[in-house]
């Protein structure tokens, strides 16, 4: 079988990104880990087929919730309360309006998934951004604590994506409905492992309760219809609240990041669908502009927090979920679409221009000492 076009493009973007050695090791993994997916998957050399992606969406599953878990630990309510641009939170929303009206033009309901995906930020790429700056401002040194912010409300938002986009005051209603219990399922599923994880001895079986929280989060919500990533994530929100083994339990988490962050963009990769006609989609193409360019531009012009357009360049790995998720309510029995894709080529563009935007300055400098 011949690879598809988009097969060789990953191939090369692979041999760009492994040819910089100077690259430091922690960013270019999920990206990387994005391209291999789509490299090995059935749209490139088929080494995973379809039949096994079908197997291995349980540890798709995990990957993703043990990174919705991961995405609660700094958002307590006494971390807000200190937090001194919190009178500015709401200046967040002006990026989703931003996206969710470029969606709206595109229509097929991508209005509130593209609303999502503007704010799915990389908090430890704003971290690290800020790391690089000698003399940050006091409201730069928050940006990292915006970012995470702005990734939660990215997940609490994905209980809309799964709903009809007719707009009437019924399914509105509904869909209010809808969200209110898919909040109340992840804080049932929180306060269901609090007694367990206190009363857990040992890192085994804390780890293996922790394995069993997003397995079982993620079986139920796609049972009822829900959104998964919200559901983790809000039970997450539960258990970052327990000052008991709150430490310990996102130790752990912290622990296994990097190989769950491989584990969920290899198989996003292999799973992303897409046709050979993919490339002639003029909504392809719309989506990765609104993505790639709009989406770092209205961060840019909005500077909540201090939060600037280089910083906002990446997106959390979790943002092809729910893009994914966004997908699925118009086809539940396909594994991507044009949004998906789209955010994946959004994805890997944010990454690597944000490294060269990043490493260039420090590379001159070295160069000129």
């Amino acid at each position: 079988m011949t690879p598809h076009p988009l097969a060789w493009l990953a191939a090369l973007a692979v041999a760009i990104l492994l040819c910089r050695p100077w690259l430091e090791a922690r960013r270019p993994i999920a990206s990387l880990g994005l391209l291999i997916g789509v490299m090995l998957g059935p749209g490139g050399t088929g080494l995973i087929p379809s039949g096994l992606l079908g197997g291995l969406q349980p540890l798709k599953a995990l990957a993703a919730g043990w990174l919705a878990l991961l995405a609660a630990e700094s958002l307590d309510l006494e971390t807000l309360r200190r937090l001194p641009v919190r009178g500015r939170l709401w200046t967040l929303l002006i990026p989703a309006a931003v996206l969710g009206t470029l969606g709206w033009f595109v229509g097929d309901g991508m209005a509130l998934p593209l609303a999502c995906l503007a704010l799915a930020l990389d908090p430890d790429a704003v971290r690290h951004a800020l790391s690089r700056v000698s003399r940050a401002d006091l409201s730069a040194r928050f940006a990292p604590m915006l970012a995470t912010v702005a990734l939660g409300l990215s997940l609490l938002c994905s209980v809309l994506t799964l709903q009809a986009p007719a707009p009437s005051p019924a399914t509105a209603a509904m869909a209010v409905a809808h969200g209110s219990l898919t909040l109340l399922l992840g804080v049932g599923l929180g306060l269901f492992f609090v007694g367990p994880l206190r009363l857990a001895q040992g890192k085994e079986f804390l780890l293996a309760l922790i394995v069993s929280l997003p397995l079982l989060g993620w079986g139920l919500a796609t049972r009822l219809g829900m959104s998964a990533p919200a559901v983790v994530f809000v039970a997450g929100l539960v258990l970052a609240h327990d000052r008991t083994r709150r430490e310990l339990f996102f130790t752990l988490l912290r622990e296994h990041e990097r190989l769950f962050t491989v584990a969920l963009m290899t198989l996003t990769g292999a799973g992303l669908g897409y046709g050979s006609g993919l490339l002639l989609d003029a909504r392809f193409w719309w989506l990765v502009a609104a993505l790639a360019v709009a989406r770092p531009l209205a961060w840019g012009l909005t500077r909540p927090g201090g939060l600037t357009a280089t910083q906002t360049l990446t997106m959390s790995p979790l943002a092809l979920t729910l893009a994914a998720l966004g997908w699925g309510w118009q086809q539940p029995d396909a594994a991507g679409g044009p949004l998906a894709a789209a955010a994946g080529v959004a994805f890997v563009l944010g990454e690597v221009t944000w490294l060269w935007l990043g490493h260039a300055p420090a590379a001159r400098q070295e160069a000129a000492a």
